[in-house]
């Protein structure tokens, strides 16, 4: 599943509005590294994938979309 992935959205926590998060430009790129100022999301987004599995009440929504848009 997660091979397909390109990107996901993200609304909850700090991303009060629906936000992009580039994950990979190609498909064959399958590693990224997230990082950034405190405060910034990188735990956010590491919720909202794990809120695919358990939802919580930090996350109000989470999309990941592969590479031809769905």
């Amino acid at each position: 599943m997660f091979e397909k992935i390109n990107k996901a959205i993200i609304n909850g926590k700090c991303f009060t509005e629906d936000t992009e998060i580039l994950l990979y430009e190609k498909p064959e790129n399958r590693i990224s590294i997230i990082y950034g100022k405190n405060g910034s999301g990188k735990s956010t987004l590491g919720e909202a994938i794990n809120f695919i599995h358990s939802p919580n009440d930090n996350i109000n929504k989470v999309s990941l979309v592969d590479f031809e848009g769905n």
